[in-house]
């Protein structure tokens, strides 16, 4: 049996509607992403914690919708952390990182001196 309908929240829709639910609402995810019950245009738009934002002046880090900036920022895993690649940081484990300094093995962050490296952490 081929499926042609979708049903959201009581209302019959055809597929060439959408395939995906937002309310009562049908939708392609291809497209639009639902962000707090309500049909966002995904190429302009994103969703960060439940609420909008506009992706050319903000970006999602962790469940906050960070602002744009002229510097090349980005997040650094779920925990609001940001960091800049043109400057030479990284990210390890879910924290920034000095690359001349550290470096990342697995989730570990060591520290170099010389040839000897130390890891701050659990293996």
């Amino acid at each position: 049996m081929i499926k042609h309908h979708i049903c959201c929240k009581g209302i019959l829709y055809q597929l060439s509607a959408g395939t995906k639910c937002c309310m009562d609402k049908a939708y392609f995810p291809r497209k639009q992403i639902c962000c707090n019950n309500k049909l966002i245009q995904k190429r302009t738009h994103g969703c960060c914690a439940e609420k909008s934002f506009n992706k050319a002046e903000k970006f999602c880090c962790g469940d906050e919708a960070v602002p744009r900036g002229a510097q090349m920022e980005r997040c650094c895993g779920k925990n609001k952390k940001t960091y800049r690649p043109d400057l030479g940081e990284k990210c390890c484990a879910n924290e920034k990182i000095a690359t001349a300094d550290e470096i990342c093995c697995g989730l570990n962050i060591g520290n170099c001196y010389g040839q000897i490296i130390i890891y701050i952490g659990t293996f």
